[in-house]
């Protein structure tokens, strides 16, 4: 098992006028990716997701945003969800609800902006956001120091499951050049499928289709196969069988794999460079 990195992440404030959250900043490694957690709160899942990315040679920013620290267990959703109904929290994801207004994506933008002067990323940084905060990662797509976003069963806006909550509308997605990933578990009784089913029409993209893995949906999570479309600036992720977080607790290898390569090719100066060698 590989040595973890837990220690090497710092705590840093970073703030607007009116937000303020704890950003803990890993080792610096290479062009910078913000990760930010799941409605669980900042769970030792994400902590360690955020130390493989850092060893694939990536300098990873991870928000305590709400819920818990290190929290799973009873009660970890149910504080999650306090926290997202929280005063500031939910000014934030209100843009989740209201079509993204410009104070809900203050803070990502700093912290975007923090991360850029913290990091070596010539590319611009990359963003993850998984569940609820899934859309809220495409309020950066539009920033110039963004290079990629990756949204993982984005489960966000609740009640318009078409829509991905971009600010002035979804159609902006396709005007812009960022690279951009969606993963979801084919069945995902807590994501809408249509959000991502609309991608590639809101891009203007054809996506050609590849199969990686078994193909037995009942495999564990860990085995099973993935389906990968690919077109433009475009990759969709779909895992095999049910679940909801393809990267994170219910992870499946080949789709974190594929994550991390979407990373590299899109922000590291040299996409072939040997992440191992970053150690």
């Amino acid at each position: 098992m590989a040595e973890p990195l837990r220690k090497e992440f710092v705590p840093h404030p970073v703030q607007t006028e009116d937000i303020s959250h704890t950003v803990y900043l890993g080792p610096r490694r290479g062009p910078g990716v913000l990760l930010l957690h799941e409605i669980a709160g900042l769970t030792t899942g994400t902590l360690e997701l955020a130390e493989e990315i850092t060893r694939a040679g990536f300098t990873v920013a991870v928000p305590h945003l709400f819920g818990r620290i290190a929290g799973e267990g009873p009660g970890a959703m149910a504080v999650g969800f306090r926290g997202l109904l929280g005063s500031c929290i939910r000014r934030e994801m209100n843009l989740l609800v209201f079509n993204q207004p410009e104070r809900g994506t203050r803070w990502l933008v700093e912290a975007v902006g923090w991360l850029a002067e913290k990091s070596d990323s010539p590319r611009g940084v990359g963003v993850i956001g998984m569940c609820a905060t899934g859309s809220y990662a495409l309020g950066a797509i539009f920033d110039a120091r963004v290079g990629a976003v990756v949204a993982s069963q984005a489960a966000t806006p609740y009640f318009r499951p078409a829509s991905w909550g971009v600010r002035g509308g979804d159609q902006r997605l396709g005007h812009g050049d960022t690279a951009l990933m969606a993963l979801r578990f084919q069945r995902d009784f807590k994501a809408a499928k249509r959000r991502v089913k609309r991608l590639p029409q809101i891009l203007e993209v054809d996506l050609a289709s590849e199969r990686l893995g078994p193909g037995d949906p009942k495999l564990p999570k860990c085995d099973r196969g993935i389906e990968i479309q690919t077109g433009g600036r475009l990759r969709v992720i779909w895992a095999d069988g049910s679940g909801h977080s393809v990267l994170n607790e219910e992870r499946v290898d080949l789709a974190v794999a594929q994550m991390i390569s979407f990373l590299t090719v899109n922000l590291a100066s040299d996409p072939n460079r040997s992440a191992e060698g970053n150690d």
